[in-house]
């Protein structure tokens, strides 16, 4: 009898522990489903790739990216993950991300784990990963990599983050707004390129030639050492006087190039940031080669040569100013002492939001164990709001901020509804929605239109 007892206490001691075990569990899985999901691209197709870059990390060196950030390596920067210094070249692995399109591809979680009611409008993140032989690499103790972020949009009231263990948003060190130098510097080079006129009055004619800064005033390039005439018929006073101008660039056009008749375009320019050059003042005045040594023929073959030359140079420099006007006019400056994931953020409130127990029209189609992501796409606000348990949880919509519902279907296919039915069916109350569906790829071209 006792050894029975003693068997129903050790039972009942086994049920006591299980119970606590599943009750433990249930609080488990619950807490999971409610965390932050991490780094997870909606699929691998279309995830934000990395920018590679080679550095000695034995030199100071920097990284500029076509948006304009830039990444400051000081010599001894970078070590192994036991802090043991590295030599020799690293590859460092960058990727940015300023729209809420690049955000959603990557998977970039913006839920707060702090405050699960909160979610980060970004205004700018950044990605960086450094390796040796396959080995990650961390910064030193002590060390910092100055970072200038590109800002493509206002960062008032916005704190810094960094994303620790891929899943959990923690305020860090303040940052500064800066105006992006570099990039104005460069296109008041490409828009204020100065050509001086180097004159020569005769009795009759004015013979001269362009002269320019090799590297202010490349266009000026091909021309060098050409002489150009101006028929004493056209010496006006306004010629007279647009000789004696400094302008800022200067173009040759073809007029009639059996004649060798050309006109020669001046103008000022004043470049102001986040704003087309503006022409302020402009001067053309018709023109001949001159070279006392060629013969006509020989004039026209020089001349066809140069304009290949100039043709090339000037499209070198659109090129050029195309890939400036992709660089942010300002630049977010702050100090990463970790590698991984950097934020400009500010949290705004999901409770502001109107909670909705929704209905689509693909859930019949979806067999309860698929488990289908689900998002709250803001383009506005630069921000990606994950529903994990949209099934059995409200989803949190909005009637004022343009937002689009996407959900990743096993198709491959996007199932997506417009901002202007989720403002319509919170108007009237409905919590059903018809979708529009588009194979992935297509859809991120979609969006990002």
């Amino acid at each position: 009898m006792k050894q029975l007892g003693k068997i129903g206490k050790i039972a009942s001691l086994f049920f006591f522990l299980s119970l606590i075990g599943f009750v433990v569990g249930l609080r488990q899985c619950s807490n999971n489903d409610s965390k932050i999901l991490g780094i997870q691209p909606v699929h691998p197709s279309v995830d934000i790739p990395f920018i590679n870059y080679d550095i000695d990390v034995s030199r100071d060196t920097i990284i500029y990216t076509e948006t304009g950030s830039s990444l400051t390596f000081l010599a001894g920067t970078l070590v192994k993950k036991n802090g043991v210094a590295v030599s020799g070249v690293v590859q460092v692995k960058v990727r940015e991300f300023h729209d809420a399109v690049s955000i959603l591809r990557a998977g970039i979680p913006m839920r707060l784990q702090s405050d699960r009611n909160a979610f980060l409008q970004s205004s700018g993140m950044l990605e960086i990963r450094a390796f040796q032989n396959g080995e990650e690499l961390e910064v030193a103790s002590g060390k910092f990599i100055n970072t200038e972020l590109a800002a493509y949009r206002s960062s008032n009231d916005y704190q810094l983050y960094f994303l620790k263990d891929s899943n959990n948003w923690e305020t860090r060190d303040t940052f500064i707004t800066k105006p992006n130098l570099r990039k104005q510097s460069r296109l008041r080079d490409l828009f204020s390129s100065k050509a001086k006129k180097d004159t020569k009055e005769g009795v009759d004619d004015i013979v001269f030639e362009l002269y320019g800064d090799d590297d202010a005033a490349p266009e000026l390039r091909p021309w060098a050492g050409q002489k150009w005439r101006i028929p004493k018929e056209k010496v006006t006073p306004a010629v007279e006087e647009a000789i004696r101008i400094n302008w800022y660039s200067v173009k040759v056009i073809r007029i009639d190039k059996g004649k060798l008749i050309y006109k020669l375009s001046f103008w000022k320019t004043m470049y102001q940031s986040a704003e087309n050059p503006q022409v302020t003042k402009q001067f053309f005045v018709e023109v001949t080669p001159f070279d006392e040594k060629l013969s006509k023929r020989e004039m026209v073959l020089n001349i066809k040569n140069r304009f290949l030359k100039a043709d090339t140079v000037q499209k070198e420099i659109e090129d050029e100013i195309v890939r400036l006007k992709k660089e942010a006019d300002l630049l977010n400056a702050f100090r990463i002492n970790k590698i991984g994931i950097w934020n400009i953020d500010r949290a705004l409130k999901i409770s502001e939001f109107i909670p909705v127990k929704a209905k689509f029209d693909f859930q019949p189609s979806i067999k309860k164990s698929q488990k289908l992501r689900l998002f709250c796409v803001l383009k506005a606000d630069n921000s990606v709001i994950d529903f994990p348990n949209w099934q059995t949880e409200p989803i949190y919509l909005s009637k004022d901020r343009q937002m689009q519902i996407v959900a990743v279907l096993p198709s491959g296919y996007v199932a997506f509804v417009e901002f202007e039915q989720i403002r319509q069916r919170l108007l009237t109350g409905s919590t059903s929605f018809i979708t529009m569906q588009k194979p992935l790829n297509d859809f991120i071209t979609y969006l990002t239109d």
